[in-house]
C-alpha cells in the first residue's frame, strides 16, 4: 500500500504537497472551531494544543514512510542562534505579559487564572511552533526538494 502512496506522491509532488497542507489545515481548523464553540478556554486550549501534538506525530510518521525522514533533522546542531533568538523573545513576551497583568487594578472584572495564563504563554510554543515547522519545513519543502533538488535554478 504504501508503495502506491509513494508512487503517487513522487509522480504528482506539488499536487500532494497542496492536499497534505490543506489536509491538515483543515483538521487543525475543524476541531479548534469544535473546541471553541462549547467549551471552557482553558480545556479547549489545552485540547487543541494536545490535537496539534498528535498531528506533529502522524506528519513525523508520514515523513518516515515517505522516505524524507533524516534523524539529523531533529539533533540540535547549529541551531545555537536560533536557540538564543527564539528564547529571548519569549522570555520579553512573558515578562510582558506578566507586567500588564501586574498593572490590573484590584477591583478589576478581569480575574487572571494562572493555570490558563501557562497554557495561553506555552501554547504558540508547544503546540503551534512545533506542527509548523514539522509539516511545513519537515514534510512539504522535503518532498518539494527532493522532487525539484537542490540547486538554485
Amino acid at each position: 500500500m504504501w508503495e502506491k502512496i509513494n508512487k503517487f506522491v513522487y509522480s504528482h509532488v506539488i499536487l500532494s504537497v497542496l492536499l497534505l497542507g490543506i489536509l491538515f489545515m483543515l483538521a487543525i481548523l475543524a476541531v479548534g472551531i469544535l473546541i471553541m464553540l462549547d467549551m471552557q478556554p482553558t480545556i479547549g486550549l489545552t485540547l487543541f494544543t494536545t490535537w496539534q501534538i498528535v498531528l506533529t506525530c502522524i506528519v513525523v510518521f508520514l515523513m518516515w514512510k515517505l522516505q524524507v525522514f533524516n534523524i539529523g533533522d531533529f539533533k540540535f546542531k547549529n541551531m545555537g542562534k536560533g536557540f538564543l533568538l527564539g528564547w529571548l523573545f519569549i522570555v520579553l513576551s512573558v515578562i510582558l505579559f506578566l507586567l500588564n497583568l501586574m498593572q490590573l487594578p484590584e477591583d478589576s472584572i478581569i480575574k487572571p487564572n494562572p493555570l490558563y495564563l501557562l497554557i495561553v504563554i506555552l501554547h504558540p510554543f508547544i503546540g503551534t511552533g512545533l506542527f509548523e515547522e514539522v509539516l511545513v519545513r519537515g514534510l512539504l519543502l522535503k518532498l518539494l526538494l527532493k522532487k525539484m533538488g537542490h540547486t538554485k535554478r
